[in-house]
């Protein structure tokens, strides 16, 4: 018998689903299909799996658990759904293995409800010395219920009143614009449209201010945006308003960009040949699609790194001043731009 404590992501691997999916399971598990609530029950038994061991039969004040809250944008009916939860998988994978280093785990919950946020938020938070709450999982509401104890917000959006919450985003208006100057000065792009996400997301609207205002400084029409919600789903539905087909798209996440491109394959238009598109995140499912995904890489496993190491500082020293860490972004340059030599990347 081995040693090793099982991890969510040791679940995920032996069911074949993502940490959200287990997630789901822990914590909604009516929601999810038969079959696959099924297959993540036996992972769990199988491997021995507590959720929330960390913090069971301690007397002390301190549970050594941080947790992360989330909202899940998968769908329920279908493993497909999973591919929205990309992302979030390379930050929970970040947050783990900081969190392991130094003597925490992780209790991870996620909600598609986003009224339900603040509720499951509460939650965690009574069985942890510390919360994350990621992006539209940090509402108002939430932040100021849990003022008292540690939260860092990830990819989220802070009130001018909630100064003392320590953040961690990436600097999407820096990626945005090199990713978007490369389309218009490489490859000549003067018809761009774009394939925004939901409205009430940070990182979406950041994204799209920098594409309005990268276009705007090269003295070119700024389109009116298709709005999406982060999945291969809506990027697949963008396919069919096209019309005319523009030089280029570029899409505010990569699972909306790979929709896309597969949407067009089958209809016959040929990226990047009829036109280009380019997506955000650096998911590795962009390396295998063909062609493959020109994208802006986040830095997904340290994002979840420095939020628990933010929370580690935080518990340490309860009256530091707040940090907001925004970590930069690498533009990686493939074949679905109409680069002829994609880097290895």
């Amino acid at each position: 018998m081995t040693d090793k404590t099982p991890t969510v992501h040791d679940v995920a691997r032996r069911a074949g689903v993502s940490t959200a999916t287990v997630s789901r399971a822990l914590s909604d598990a009516d929601k999810l299909h038969p079959d696959t609530l099924e297959r993540v029950r036996q992972a769990i038994e199988e491997l021995g799996y507590l959720p929330n061991g960390a913090a069971r039969g301690l007397t002390s004040r301190k549970t050594r658990v941080l947790a992360l809250c989330f909202l899940d944008q998968g769908d329920p009916e279908s493993d497909a759904g999973d591919d929205a939860m990309l992302y979030i998988d390379g930050v929970v994978r970040g947050m783990e293995r900081a969190a392991r280093e130094r003597g925490y785990a992780i209790l991870i919950g996620a909600v598609q409800d986003p009224d339900a946020a603040l509720d499951l938020a509460v939650s965690l938070a009574s069985r942890a010395d510390g919360i994350v709450l990621l992006g539209q999982a940090a509402p108002s509401s939430a932040i100021q219920r849990l003022k008292r104890l540690p939260v860092v917000v990830v990819a989220g959006r802070c009130e001018d009143d909630q100064g003392w919450v320590d953040q961690v985003r990436v600097d999407n208006a820096a990626g945005m614009t090199e990713l978007v100057t490369h389309l218009i000065e490489v490859h000549g792009h003067t018809r761009l449209a774009y394939l925004g996400g939901p409205a009430d997301s940070p990182d979406a609207a950041e994204r799209w201010a920098a594409f309005r205002a990268t276009l705007t400084a090269a003295g070119l029409p700024v389109p009116l945006p298709l709005v999406g919600d982060f999945t291969q789903h809506t990027g697949a539905q963008a396919a069919e308003v096209l019309d005319p087909v523009p030089g280029a798209v570029v899409c505010a996440n990569d699972q909306m960009a790979i929709g896309l491109m597969t949407a067009l394959r089958d209809r016959g238009v040929r990226v990047p040949e009829e036109v280009a598109v380019v997506g955000f995140d650096g998911i590795d499912l962009g390396r295998h699609v063909r062609p493959a995904l020109t994208t802006v890489r986040q830095p997904m496993q340290p994002i979840g790194a420095a939020a628990v190491t933010l929370l580690e500082r935080r518990l340490r020293v309860r009256d530091l001043p707040p940090e907001d860490l925004r970590l930069p972004t690498q533009l990686i340059i493939r074949a679905s731009c109409g680069c002829p030599i994609p880097r290895l990347a």
